[in-house]
């Protein structure tokens, strides 16, 4: 599964939430 960084940031944003 390859995860762009936006992506990337975005899950640490919800997973920090």
């Amino acid at each position: 599964m390859e995860m762009r960084e936006e992506e990337k940031l975005a899950q640490d944003v919800y997973t920090t939430l």
